[in-house]
């Protein structure tokens, strides 16, 4: 029994190892990203952000979240491919960046320092929170009712009056 339970903890710890190696000789290899680049990216979520709107609806449900989209965009700052990788589970959120994207005609074109490439590709997260409730509009303010002056209230408002009067 402890021969076997020895084995499966050697080959948990190796399956381990491969993995951090996988994942670290991955991360080596991805390209980096220029100063110039994540500028320009900067640019493009700013121009996205700018026009979002928060869709009244999802607002009056109460709905939030995040909107994750995958976007491409070609050296001329075209749109080549736009894709929701994560939904927020509202379909007016969603749509609400769908609308954004579009809405920004077209995007700054590659600087310089890209001239290599064709497209770009990344992901671009949009959050969407609710910071206070806010009211259904077809739900009228509450009135409070107005409340009748008791008989004693006139009374004693009678005799006020009557004082004034013999003063003067």
């Amino acid at each position: 029994m402890g021969n076997a339970s020895t084995r499966i903890r050697h080959w948990l710890y190796a399956c381990f190892l491969s993995l951090c190696t996988l994942s670290s000789a991955a991360h080596a290899t991805a390209p980096q990203e220029s100063a110039a680049e994540q500028r320009w990216q900067h640019q493009v979520r700013s121009l996205i952000s700018r026009n979002v709107v928060y869709p009244p609806n999802a607002r009056i449900e109460g709905a939030s979240g995040k909107v994750v989209v995958h976007l491409t965009l070609k050296r001329d700052g075209s749109v080549e491919s736009l894709e929701i990788v994560e939904s927020a589970g509202s379909r007016d959120l969603d749509s609400a960046v769908l609308n954004a994207i579009r809405r920004v005609r077209h995007f700054p074109p590659f600087p310089e320092e890209m001239a290599d490439k064709d497209s770009v590709a990344f992901a671009i997260p949009v959050d969407f929170h609710l910071d206070t409730p806010t009211p259904h509009p077809y739900n009228p303010p509450t009135v409070r009712p107005k409340v009748k002056p008791s008989p004693a209230a006139d009374e004693f408002s009678e005799f006020l009056k009557s004082l004034s009067k013999k003063e003067r």
